[in-house]
């Protein structure tokens, strides 16, 4: 599901309104609607997928979700010193991510899984950050909270995951520069982390920090109102936006249809985190069921 289809079944549905139809028009508007109710049955298909994997790995019914301890190692003779609930996390971790390896070793020969746990492990190192300042009531300065943040926001752990299951681009140079969260990855999890922070962290009610980058703009700045702080982040969201077009335009060792899921992914973030007042998510909810759901 992306963007362009979500407008190309507005456009189609708008011109099915339109009087001054010619016959070309109506054929081009009919084979439109054909190939968008084709598209939409496949993603219910892999909808169907998807839930009965999840179903099947057991983790909803098994394990309440926690993030309070970091990966530090690959190997599932290690996981007696976890606690149940994590040792039922890791088993279900450890079995998707070496499926992944084995795939990519499969079809380009190329064996991820160092980098693929290692990236597993900077995730749930920057969890484990949020929960030590959560814990301590340790306010971060806004610096420090982002550059974590960017991590914890989970896009950099799915990029590279996407870059080993495409395939383009595997060579020990673009597998080293990944690990170290490229520019096009970094400027992506800050839009994402940013445009989430201003919908959702007054809506958060918990003790000790959990707050956001605009809440820390403001302790750092006294002097600043809340507009002038909202401001200020829809600033930082710009020039983030502004860095990753640059980068979609150089010319880069990764391939391009790597750079542009990321940019497709920054393209979704509003469409995923503009809350409304009450914290629901229309924008949200209407792509969805208009791509899922509503055939034309």
């Amino acid at each position: 599901m992306s963007i362009q289809r979500y407008k190309a079944r507005q456009y189609i549905a708008n011109h099915y309104q339109d009087d001054n139809q010619n016959g070309c028009q109506d054929v081009l508007l009919e084979l439109a609607k054909s190939e968008f109710n084709s598209v939409q049955l496949l993603h219910q298909r892999e909808l169907k997928e998807v839930l009965s994997w999840w179903k099947n790995i057991g983790l909803a019914q098994d394990l309440n979700f926690v993030r309070d301890q970091p990966l530090k190692w690959w190997d599932l003779s290690c996981i007696e010193v976890l606690p149940n609930y994590m040792k039922i996390c890791y088993n279900a971790l450890y079995k998707i991510t070496n499926e992944i390896a084995d795939i990519t070793l499969k079809e380009y020969g190329w064996n991820p899984i160092n980098t693929l746990s290692k990236s597993w492990a900077k995730l749930f190192n920057a969890f484990l950050q949020e929960v030590k300042w959560f814990a301590s009531g340790q306010v971060p300065n806004k610096d420090d909270y982002l550059r974590n943040a960017v991590i914890s926001s989970g896009v950099f752990i799915v990029i590279v995951h996407l870059f080993f299951l495409m395939g383009n681009g595997l060579t020990k140079e673009n597998v080293e520069q990944i690990e170290k969260d490229p520019s096009f990855i970094y400027h992506t999890g800050a839009i994402l982390r940013l445009w989430d922070d201003l919908g959702s962290a007054k809506d958060e009610n918990q003790n000790g920090f959990d707050g956001s980058y605009m809440e820390l703009y403001m302790k750092e700045h006294p002097q600043c109102s809340a507009k002038e702080a909202h401001d200020h982040v829809i600033l930082m969201i710009s020039r983030a936006w502004e860095t990753l077009n640059k980068e979609s335009f150089s010319q880069t060792s990764f391939p391009q249809p790597l750079v542009r899921a990321s940019l497709n992914l920054a393209r979704m973030v509003r469409v995923m985190y503009s809350y409304d007042d009450d914290h629901h998510l229309p924008m949200l909810d209407d792509h969805v069921f208009s791509l899922l759901h509503h055939s034309l």
